[in-house]
């Protein structure tokens, strides 16, 4: 997909899931959601608040969501099927076991979490699947289902994938619920290498393998599980593309989007190679996110006339700055023919139609826009379970104040691009000329 397709250099998203998909949803900034900290399974989407499945809705457009929602379940007014989706199957909360389903909340178990619609799955196959596999084959039966019905009307499909969430709050928080990186064996057994890699990396340092054996072992088979579901993803990703060839008889106006919804978690510090930080702070590997957009050829996919990304920018690397917010504007220009004026709730976006920047020779040269302001969060007192911390970005200059890290000192810091530096006015002259978010 990415030789053929657009990939997005400086992709930007909220520092946790929650965060962001209540921007990718809204096209609105977290922190005007209730999201400036990270709340937990239990908050919900503002009601007064469209959403990109409501706005589409406007279009003509039949809406699925598969998979993992977050975006509150305390009443029916803020699950999916209330909130623009015509179909919902998946999970409310943040995350579920990949095999029991059970949902988690800090660390302790609530209840299984697998809902068809409004209810509650019984069917014993289903609950006892893998959860990348039901969810892969769900997604395209999804895909099957829109073609039998009305293949003419649009469809707005959001896929919205467990893997490579970790299925509990901690790799090993519940040995009855199982591991948190768990995947089939069939699965494993591809991933070897990164078991025995990793124990030649331990013999090398030492000093886990030495201190502790046991939990140096438990690591090994994190990662190699961890590379299991990656495989898993991957390959789901796969049949989801096979299901638009064999279901949609022109998907020429098909766009494909793939997007992380944060950084990866430190226990397996090799998903943010080259930057610093992790997952749940502001720092380049908990916001600085891989994306891609690609879309079919037309009929015999060896020509381009007709589709939706033209053959000048396939294979390019896109190297202004998006941020998630960006998406609903993206899609409501294309779904409207550019005549979309706005959500239905009134509010405005924070995010930009990126359409044509992206398609455009222009943007996938080196040379692309960077001077865009973001407001990556507004958090000055500390909530929830991240501390005093915002942030603001110009161009590839990040200010952030407070806490670097989760639990790190209180502090200011500034965060050059990755390779450069700072320079020394930095600071102010990233406040004199900022003037978003306010």
């Amino acid at each position: 997909m990415a030789s053929d397709g657009i990939v997005l250099q400086n992709y930007y998203v909220a520092w946790q899931c929650n965060p962001t998909r209540a921007s990718f949803l809204t096209g609105r900034y977290n922190y005007r959601l209730g999201y400036s900290s990270v709340p937990g399974q239990f908050v919900n989407l503002p009601l007064e608040e469209s959403t990109v499945a409501e706005e589409l809705k406007r279009y003509g457009y039949r809406t699925a969501l598969i998979g993992k929602w977050h975006m509150g379940f305390q009443a029916w007014p803020y699950t999916p099927t209330h909130r623009g989706f015509d179909t919902f199957y998946g999970y409310y909360g943040g995350h579920v076991d990949y095999w029991s389903k059970v949902g988690f909340s800090h660390k302790y178990p609530y209840e299984l979490d697998l809902t068809d619609q409004t209810s509650l799955v019984t069917d014993a196959e289903e609950r006892g699947e893998h959860m990348s596999l039901l969810l892969g084959r769900k997604a395209s039966g999804a895909i099957q289902v829109h073609a039998e019905l009305d293949p003419e009307k649009p469809l707005f499909l959001f896929y919205s994938m467990l893997n490579v969430h970790s299925g509990t709050s901690g790799l090993r928080v519940n040995a009855l619920l199982g591991k948190g990186m768990d995947a089939p064996s069939e699965y494993l057994d591809k991933c070897t290498f990164a078991a025995q890699a990793d124990e030649g990396e331990a013999d090398e340092g030492g000093d886990l393998e030495q201190a502790d054996p046991e939990a140096a072992l438990e690591a090994r088979k994190d990662h190699q599980g961890y590379c299991a579901l990656l495989v898993m993803l991957d390959e789901a990703v796969g049949d989801l593309l096979c299901a638009l060839d064999q279901h949609l008889d022109d998907s020429r106006s098909t766009l494909v989007v793939v997007s992380s919804d944060n950084g990866a978690w430190g226990a397996f510090p090799e998903g943010n190679v080259g930057v610093r930080g992790q997952k749940a702070n502001l720092t380049e590997g908990g916001i600085h996110a891989p994306a891609l957009l690609w879309a079919p050829r037309k009929g015999d996919k060896t020509r381009h006339e007709g589709a939706l990304i033209p053959e000048a920018a396939r294979g390019t690397r896109y190297h202004g700055i998006v941020h998630v917010t960006d998406w609903l504007p993206t899609f409501l220009g294309l779904a409207s023919g550019g005549a979309w004026a706005g959500p239905l709730s009134g509010r405005p976006v924070d995010g930009l139609d990126m359409w044509t920047a992206l398609t455009s020779e222009q943007g996938n040269s080196e040379e692309a826009e960077l001077e865009r302001e973001l407001v990556h969060n507004v958090n000055p007192a500390g909530a929830g379970n991240l501390p005093p911390t915002s942030s603001i970005q110009l161009g590839l200059v990040k200010l952030i104040a407070g806490a670097v890290h989760k639990y790190g000192n209180a502090q200011v810091a500034m965060e050059p691009p990755p390779g450069g530096e700072a320079p020394r006015a930095a600071t102010e002259c990233l406040l004199s000329n900022f003037s978003a978010g306010a």
